[in-house]
């Protein structure tokens, strides 16, 4: 395990200097030395310039992008995503992960040609594009977290599994909901959901069986709700504790604690331990995700207390039922933060 957590040290160094010519660029955003690695920005997308505010700034969200089959063409959605967010000249723009396809750690031809396509789009902007990697990037063809895929994500897009930046007042914190397997928060009960799925008794069998135990019992085999690895959860801990004088902090991540849907949504155990962590700092304005195919705002009895959870997964993959393509605009003023949720190609329809 040594082993790994070095090698992943070195991709991310790596992964830093590719990314931006300007080596100080790195050493900027460094996190506390027991804190989230940096963040770099996708490659090909610019580099994070110094804010002219650092309390006044506008960013752009979006997730779930990726095309519906296996091809390197980005969607519709996602293009014309891009075209009116640099119409925005945001600050920067912030992915939620499912960026390509992926999927297919036998196949690097094809998915360095995904990444190829949707990095070119991602730079047309102009602005820095940062991301939270998905299951579609970090996972394989049987839904498992992929070491290759991992490597590849490095090595093709320039990032890292997970880290964080900082940009004028605020911190902007992306997690991999997908991590390698070892001792991470889902332990051996990564099943959707609850784990979703898992629950239903079925009917009676028609020999006077039992009832049957549902989709996941039939396969022998518990559907992959996502992970955190006792790494990664070490570093996001120490990183928010260090965080006290930062005025907002975002959490970026690809599977969501609340969602539509029980079997979107992490792991229990994921979403128990992160959700106590989060519920300890004030300075946490919000949680954003995606994986599912739609816009979500949970009702404000299901969490009374900060930090806010949206979920945003409309930026191209096919919908989910009762869905629409939509992107998000934050604006950031002093402690007050405010966000709109755009449809592409139509005017805000919700805000906050």
């Amino acid at each position: 395990m040594a082993a790994i957590e070095s090698s992943r040290i070195r991709r991310t160094l790596l992964a830093c200097t590719l990314a931006s010519t300007l080596s100080t660029l790195c050493l900027a955003q460094a996190a506390p030395p027991a804190g989230m690695p940096p963040l770099p920005p996708l490659k090909g997308t610019a580099p994070l310039a110094a804010p002219a505010d650092p309390a006044h700034f506008t960013f752009v969200v979006a997730g779930d992008d990726r095309p519906a089959t296996e091809t390197a063409t980005p969607t519709a959605t996602i293009v014309q995503i891009f075209a009116e967010a640099a119409k925005l000249k945001p600050a920067f723009i912030l992915l939620l992960g499912d960026t390509v396809y992926g999927k297919d750690d036998k196949d690097q031809q094809l998915v360095a040609a995904e990444y190829q396509q949707f990095l070119q789009l991602a730079a047309g902007p102009g602005v820095p594009v940062f991301n939270a990697p998905g299951n579609h990037e970090m996972d394989n063809k049987h839904d498992d977290p992929s070491a290759t895929m991992e490597d590849w994500y490095q090595q093709l897009a320039g990032s890292v599994p997970y880290g964080a930046f900082t940009f004028g007042n605020s911190r902007f914190i992306a997690l991999n909901t997908d991590d390698l397997p070892g001792g991470g928060c889902a332990g051996t009960a990564s099943q959707a959901g609850a784990s979703g799925k898992a629950g239903k008794p079925g009917k009676a069998a028609k020999a006077g069986g039992a009832g049957g135990a549902g989709k996941a019992a039939k396969s022998g085999k518990s559907k992959f709700a996502g992970d955190l690895g006792s790494t990664q959860l070490g570093l996001l801990a120490a990183d928010l504790a260090a965080d006290s004088s930062i005025t907002n902090v975002f959490i970026l991540m690809h599977r969501p604690i609340y969602a539509q849907k029980s079997s979107s949504r992490l792991a229990k155990s994921c979403r128990d331990q992160l959700e106590t962590l989060f519920a300890k700092y004030p300075n946490i304005r919000f949680v954003l995700a995606s994986h599912e195919h739609l816009f979500y705002q949970p009702a404000k009895l299901d969490h009374p207390a900060p930090p806010a959870y949206l979920v945003s997964g409309g930026a191209g993959a096919p919908l989910a039922t009762g869905g629409f393509y939509n992107y998000l605009v934050f604006t950031v003023d002093g402690s007050q933060v405010t966000w709109t949720m755009v449809k592409p190609g139509a005017t805000a329809t919700a805000s906050r």
